[in-house]
């Protein structure tokens, strides 16, 4: 298939992915394509049949992977990211011993800040967090090994924040949604490859001298095939 071709069935695939906000977006556009690329065939009959038989298990698959986008989360905690940055930050041996298992700790993926023996010191750096956002780094945490905790803790749970799984119900009312997705871009691919068709043959029989506008190449913009 030409390049062309192949762009149009990424971007059909994209869309769906999109629109249903879909996880795994590569993982699930591959899905689509290759759904995609399984039915082509110039049996429409049999195209039809496929469709309808395998359609249905893609849509309740595809719809397991939904999930809700919190904007709101997604920006604060790219605001918090920023305004911590990628400096390193210094806390006390004092303040790392009130840490159980302090070395494990921030090398776990609880931890998003760099601790080192040089740099910014903690009690600094929640300081000007506490004064942009008081209602997460409350100015009662006066105890740094605390405040390493408590920044690390807000950006974990808006990070777990950004994107939930879509509830069972809304996946359920989704899939025939999905399915009709389906159908409708299946059938947007053969109108292009139609299309296509088209205007190969008449450019082929211009060539020739035989272009008649006759009706070889011609079909109806609104023929579809019955996936429903």
């Amino acid at each position: 298939m030409g390049s062309r071709g192949q762009s149009g069935r990424d971007k059909d695939a994209g869309e769906i992915v999109k629109e249903y906000n879909m996880e795994s977006i590569g993982r699930n556009k591959k899905k689509i394509l290759d759904f995609f690329r399984e039915l082509d065939g110039t049996d429409e009959q049999d195209v039809a049949d496929r469709f309808r038989e395998n359609a249905s298990d893609l849509a309740d698959e595809l719809s397991e992977s939904m999930v809700y986008r919190d904007d709101d989360a997604r920006d604060e905690y790219n605001r918090i990211r920023r305004d911590i940055g990628s400096q390193t930050y210094t806390l006390s041996d004092q303040d790392r011993s009130n840490i159980p298992d302090f070395q494990k700790y921030i090398r776990s993926n609880e931890n998003f800040l760099t601790i080192g023996k040089r740099g910014l010191p903690i009690d600094s750096a929640y300081a000007e967090l506490s004064e942009k956002y008081p209602g997460r780094f409350p100015a009662s945490i006066t105890n740094p090994a605390d405040q390493l905790q408590r920044i690390n803790n807000v950006l974990g749970s808006l990070r777990n924040s950004r994107v939930v799984d879509a509830s069972d119900d809304d996946k359920a009312a989704a899939a025939p949604y999905i399915y009709q997705s389906l159908a409708r871009a299946y059938n947007e691919i053969r109108r292009r490859k139609r299309r296509r068709a088209l205007s190969l043959g008449a450019y082929s029989d211009r060539r020739s001298g035989t272009y008649g506008g006759g009706s070889k190449y011609s079909y109806n913009e609104d023929d579809e095939l019955p996936f429903f």
